[in-house]
Order: C-alpha cells, then sequence, then structure tokens
C-alpha cells in the first residue's frame, strides 16, 4: 500500500499575488487564439457584421502577434470584409487578405451611389453574403446586372423592397439569369416583395438550403404550388420555411378547374414553417 502525504505551508498575501502572473504578451499563441475565439463568438452573438468586422480590426491592430494569430486562423475566427454603400472598398480589399466579402446595403429609399456595392460584386469568387434591403428599382437593376454570373461562395442572399416606401415604383423584377442560374451553396434566401420568375431553377440547384423565406410574392412572381413542391423535396436540410403571396388570388386563371393529384413533399429537418395567403 501507498501512502502519500502532503505538507501545508500557510502562505501570505505576497506570495499568492506573485504565483502564476504573466503579462499578456507571454501567452503562448493557443491560448490567444482560444481567448480570440471567444471574444468574436460574444460579439457575433449580436448579429451585426459591420460590429463584428471592426472586431477582428482592434485585435490585428494591437501587435504584430496578435495580426499574427489572427490571421493565421481566418476560418475559425470567421473573418470576412464588411461592405456597405460608404465603405472605400477599393482601399479595403487592397489592405487587408482576401477574405470572404460581406455585401450589406440598406438603401431606405434612396437614390446613394452604387460604385462601392459594383465594386465588391466584381468579386463573386469572394462574396459569402449579400443583403439588399430597401434599395430603388435602378440600384436593383444596377445590381442586378453584376449578379449574372455565378457567385461560387455565396451562402446567404436577402433581397427586401418595402412595399410603399418607393412611391410609384413597380416590384422589382429579378432576372431568370441570377448568380448565373445556380446557388450550389446557399443557405439562406430570404425574399420579398420582389418578383422572380427564374426562382424555381435557383431552388432546384440549393440544395443545402437552410432557411427559406418568400413572402409577399406579386402576381409576376407567381409559381404554382406543384412546383414549389418539387423544389421542396431536393431541400434535405431545410429547418425554417416561409411562404406568402401578395393576394389571395396570385395566380393565374385556370381554363380547367378539374383537381390534381396532390404532389408531396417530406421534409425531415423542417421545424419551423410559416403560410401566408395574403389580405
Amino acid at each position: 500500500m501507498f501512502h502519500i502525504s502532503i505538507a501545508y505551508h500557510p502562505a501570505t498575501v505576497a506570495d499568492w499575488y506573485n504565483v502564476g502572473r504573466v503579462t499578456v504578451d507571454m501567452l503562448p499563441d493557443v491560448a490567444l487564439l482560444e481567448i480570440f475565439d471567444c471574444y468574436m463568438n460574444q460579439v457575433r452573438e449580436g448579429k451585426d457584421d459591420g460590429v463584428t468586422a471592426e472586431a477582428w480590426y482592434t485585435l490585428v491592430h494591437v501587435c504584430q502577434k496578435w495580426r499574427t494569430v489572427v490571421f493565421g486562423s481566418p476560418r475559425r475566427l470567421d473573418l470576412r470584409l464588411f461592405c456597405t454603400g460608404t465603405t472605400p472598398v477599393k482601399e479595403t480589399l487592397a489592405v487587408w487578405p482576401p477574405l470572404p466579402i460581406v455585401i450589406n446595403e440598406y438603401g431606405y429609399g434612396q437614390a446613394t451611389p452604387m460604385d462601392n456595392i459594383m465594386l465588391a460584386l466584381e468579386h463573386n469568387d469572394r462574396v459569402c453574403q449579400i443583403v439588399l434591403y430597401d434599395m430603388t428599382n435602378s440600384q436593383l437593376e444596377e445590381a442586378f446586372a453584376a449578379m449574372q454570373q455565378p457567385f461560387p461562395a455565396l451562402t446567404e442572399l436577402s433581397i427586401w423592397w418595402e412595399d410603399g416606401m418607393l412611391e410609384g415604383e413597380m416590384h422589382p423584377v429579378v432576372p431568370e439569369s441570377l448568380l448565373g442560374g445556380s446557388a450550389p451553396r446557399l443557405q439562406s434566401l430570404d425574399l420579398q416583395r420582389v418578383s422572380f420568375r427564374g426562382l424555381p431553377n435557383l431552388l432546384l440547384s440549393a440544395t443545402h438550403l437552410v432557411i427559406l423565406y418568400i413572402l409577399d410574392i406579386p402576381h409576376s412572381g407567381y409559381f404554382s404550388p406543384e412546383t414549389m413542391v418539387r423544389c421542396l423535396s431536393t431541400m434535405t436540410r431545410l429547418r425554417s420555411l416561409e411562404l406568402g403571396f401578395k393576394f389571395p388570388l396570385s395566380r393565374p386563371v385556370r381554363e380547367s378547374r378539374r383537381p390534381r393529384p396532390p404532389t408531396r413533399s417530406i421534409l425531415l429537418t423542417l421545424t419551423y414553417f410559416v403560410f401566408l395567403r395574403g389580405q
């Protein structure tokens, strides 16, 4: 049998104060990375990409060691470049490494210049998120013209048009060839009050969708329930679905009213579903 004896010696306050005392520059890179990861996750909880970008900007400006640690793990820290209509995009892309690009523009119905947004869209291989809210039709047409080619890194696309804010304008029409007609990595799609006749073809390619919100669909953007069910059958990861038409009769007039056999789709991962018929 073994016996272990531990001698206890009372320590003074001074002894405890000096035990294990280190400065931040003495921490190994792996410890710094853990700290940075926790910090970025806390910032990200606010779901504000602009604040998230500013957070890692601050880290890399502290010292060369921190800069090396941050840029040494861009995927773990989910580093992204945040671009808006007021961001000096040309200078931003020239200064930082080739990180994924987030495009986030809130137009509020104002005809603001699109130069910076267009510069960011030119880097289609790096754009991972596009959010266009309350922009004028002319602004959207300009953006859509630059979005005809594939965006292979895109995981989130949101296009909102605020009805009533843009007086006198018709619902925006999204060209059928948007994103080259394919979005294989898309995980979140949120369209509100826009007409997109090419949507079914895009959805058939977006097999990784987790979130799908298509609301206030105008008459010009109508697609049949059978078409939507066919698209949903490919979405094996879909968790949230919102679908709504702007008007109750948002469908073409059919000559025949003979009921068709029901088309079914089983969504095993779906946990949230809302269907709105319009007023």
